[in-house]
């Protein structure tokens, strides 16, 4: 991890002194035996030293001089083919860089650090469109894929918008908008024609369904309305023009003229005509009139033509509409409430949410004018809203989660709606609901112990299982268990339902620690797990009946803890063998946040090492004979050579190759053990506090959505205190990391 020791504070006189060893001794060193491979626009390992001026630069670029430290610790620099670097000096540029790389100064006020604006990955946006418009959007799985900084796929600095991606995003955002809102809430009911009409005086048929009136007269028809409401008549006409007036026709509601059109189309042009008014449930006649006859004898002759009438309605009825629907559109236009009014509440809201903060009134105004254009242009109310709202699905402030950078060099706190974002995104994958919304409105969210509050409520809901599936399961490296292929001749029993099964007994193992707020230790030796038929026997635990998971008690078992969960088990191991090297590994880098340095590319894999003979183990500790290798297989073995006793897809054993198995161990504290099960007890108690810092650091890294610098050691160190404290349960830990300062505040951008 890039925080590995706890922030120092330094006295200004070590400092000066540090500074002035950095040029007299410090920088000589580096040229002569590092400059030659790392420096320049290609330095070898992707690793540059020349770039520094001084030990405070040094300290601003911690991340690559980490990883040189290291790699001067273990004797893999400079490399063996290289003039050898001297014992004294070693010691020396050892103890100078430990020295400037942890000189944090803790005291006052530790930089809060700036997150680069992040865009939804896939998981978060189909979260955020199943809670802003109320559907799952499946085809998000479809979207390219997030790319994964510091071990997450949430990290604001990966996640770019390529081209094909927006296109994405603009299908999505009409296809969502289309399942969600009916498009035409004033479904036809029924369309009755000229020849079904009753004519009050004489009309003669002119072809297909259409009647013409010749003189005043008109044609009735009768309805059965089905409830009262506002409806929409539409009447299909056309006219023998003639006179100096257009025909006139009038629709009638109970034999009373309700409204004069002027139809000025001629016969062989029809058109419809609307009329909208409300109608109260029951029988009604509806008739069309012919009202301005004109007739001159031999010259010309006024006449109306009817091809039908329509009825559509009740209009802005919620019969059979999606629940959606009624939710989003929840103002239609009506006598009291015109198109406009309506159009600017629903857009309002449903804005507000899905910019995750209140618009301003030009922005409300852009989106009006949008619904508006569709409206002007003969399209529905409902289908001005889908447009509009396609805007905001689309718009940088619904598919980034943006904060603005703070004014001058000074940090920032982040206002109410921002924090609900952070915490919603955090601990749900997801948009903030109405009760978060609810106190960044009222500015109530960091008052009194509200934030707390939020915090253990959030948790307690179902939507917390994000933190299982996009944090934890990331932090242990599982989304790659489906990438295993374990050798089906030597292990005939994995399948794609076993595998299936080890990551829901994965899951649920977390969720339980989540869900009841237990200690973290219990992911290391926690004596419990969930298991159902198969996997039980795959583990030889008995009377576990039936495909349903259920919790069982490990006491008495050699399992505990993730550790012993056939999914870890098997991501650790290869195709054929199980891999100590990889286990142990796998323990260092995300139980104790201290990953090994790559391996020196000289190396040979264990494999290709045909002169080794003898156990797995035997042949281990042949190969890290060469003192490069030993400096880290002496941390990595052990820890792995415990579980030893679990073969590569997690079953339990007590020979390998009809030899016993050894799971003896020492850590290099001196610390000894024998097998798993002594291991992890070592691990939950004399590591504890080691383990909750790396868990500390994981967590904080996925909160931000960004690396850890060198100065958020000190809020790593603050975090790791509070969850001590309070017994190191999981709430703790995510109360102490959202109450941290990079959490609440924003820093300014570099160089500005």
């Amino acid at each position: 991890m890039l925080l590995s020791v706890m922030a120092t504070s330094t006295t200004a006189e070590t400092r000066k002194e540090r500074e002035a060893k950095f040029k007299s001794r410090v920088v000589p060193l580096l040229r002569t035996f590092c400059f030659d491979c790392h420096s320049g626009d290609k330095p070898e390992g992707d690793l540059s030293l020349d770039g520094a001026n001084s030990a405070r630069e040094i300290l601003e670029g911690r991340k690559h001089w980490l990883k040189a430290l290291k790699q001067l610790r273990v004797g893999a620099m400079p490399p063996k083919d290289a003039d050898p670097l001297s014992k004294q000096d070693r010691q020396f540029l050892s103890d100078w860089l430990d020295g400037t790389l942890n000189d944090i100064d803790c005291t006052g006020t530790p930089d809060a650090g700036r997150v680069t604006m992040r865009r939804l990955n896939r998981v978060e946006y189909r979260n955020t469109i199943r809670d802003l418009v109320g559907h799952d959007y499946q085809p998000a799985a479809d979207f390219p894929g997030d790319d994964v900084g510091y071990g997450f796929d949430n990290i604001g600095d990966v996640l770019s918008l390529p081209p094909l991606l927006m296109e994405k995003y603009l299908a999505a955002a009409a296809e969502i908008t289309n399942h969600v809102i009916v498009a035409n809430t004033s479904p036809l009911i029924k369309r009755i024609t000229a020849k079904q009409m009753l004519a009050t005086n004489t009309a003669s048929d002119i072809g297909g369904d259409a009647r013409l009136i010749a003189s005043s007269g008109k044609l009735v028809a009768q309805f059965d309305f089905p409830e009262s409401g506002t409806y929409r008549l539409v009447v299909h006409a056309c006219g023998d023009q003639a006179g100096d007036e257009d025909v006139e026709m009038g629709i009638e509601l109970d034999s009373k003229l309700t409204q004069t059109i002027k139809v000025s189309q001629p016969r062989n042009k029809p058109h419809s005509f609307e009329k909208e008014g409300r109608i109260e449930k029951g029988k009604h006649s509806i008739g069309v009139s012919f009202l301005n006859d004109y007739y001159k004898p031999n010259v010309a002759d006024r006449n109306l033509a009817v091809h039908w009438i329509e009825i559509h309605g009740p209009l802005g009825s919620q019969k059979n509409l999606p629940d959606s629907h009624r939710k989003l559109i929840f103002v239609t236009p009506d006598e009291k409430v015109s198109p406009e009014k309506a159009t600017k509440e629903v857009l309002t809201r449903f804005a507000n949410r899905a910019f995750r903060r209140p618009l301003s009134n030009d922005e409300v105004s852009r989106l009006e004018r949008i619904a508006k254009m569709v409206r002007d242009d003969g399209g529905t109310y409902e289908e001005g809203i889908q447009l509009a709202m396609q805007a905001v699905m689309t718009s940088p402030f619904f598919l980034f989660r943006v904060e603005a950078d703070p004014i001058g060099n000074f940090a920032r706190p982040l206002n109410d709606y921002e924090i609900a974002s952070r915490l919603s995104y955090f601990l749900w994958s997801s948009m903030p609901d109405a009760e978060l919304f609810k106190h960044a409105w009222n500015g109530t969210l960091r008052k009194d112990d509200n934030l707390k509050r939020q915090v253990q409520r959030m948790l307690k809901d179902k939507k917390a299982e994000a933190l299982v599936d996009n944090f934890a399961l990331q932090w242990l490296q599982l989304r790659h268990l489906g990438e295993m292929t374990p050798d089906a001749k030597l292990f005939p029993s994995y399948n794609e339902q076993l595998q299936k099964d080890m990551l829901t007994e994965t899951r649920m193992f977390l969720a339980e620690i989540i869900q009841q707020d237990l200690p973290l230790t219990n992911i290391i030796d926690g004596e419990f797990t969930f298991l159902n038929q198969r996997l039980a026997k795959h583990y030889e635990i008995p009377n576990v009946q039936g495909d349903q998971f259920r919790k069982v008690s490990l006491k008495n078992t050699p399992r505990g803890g993730v550790l012993t969960h056939g999914s870890v088990l098997t991501i650790t191991s290869n195709p054929t063998r199980t891999s100590p090297v990889k286990r142990g590994k796998w323990v260092l880098d995300n139980l104790l946040g201290e990953p090994p340095p790559p391996p020196a590319a000289d190396v040979p894999q264990l494999d290709d090492q045909t002169e080794l003979t003898g156990t797995l183990r035997q042949k281990l500790e042949q190969h890290r004979a060469s003192p490069i290798c030993a400096s880290c297989h002496k941390r990595m073995d052990p820890l792995g050579f415990a579980f030893e006793n679990f073969d590569a897809i997690g079953a339990f054993r007590t020979r390998d190759e009809n030899l016993p198995i050894d799971a003896s161990g020492e850590l290099p504290s001196g610390e000894k053990f024998n097998g798993a099960k002594e291991l992890r007890k070592l691990l939950a108690t004399s590591s504890r506090k080691q383990f909750l810092k790396c868990v500390s650091e994981k967590m904080l890294t996925y909160a931000l959505g960004r690396g850890l610098e060198y100065y958020d050691v000190c809020a790593v160190d603050n975090i790791t205190k509070s969850i001590d404290a309070n017994d190191g349960t999981f709430s703790s830990l995510v109360i102490a990391v959202v109450n941290s300062r990079p959490f609440q505040w924003r820093g300014p951008q570099k160089g500005k």
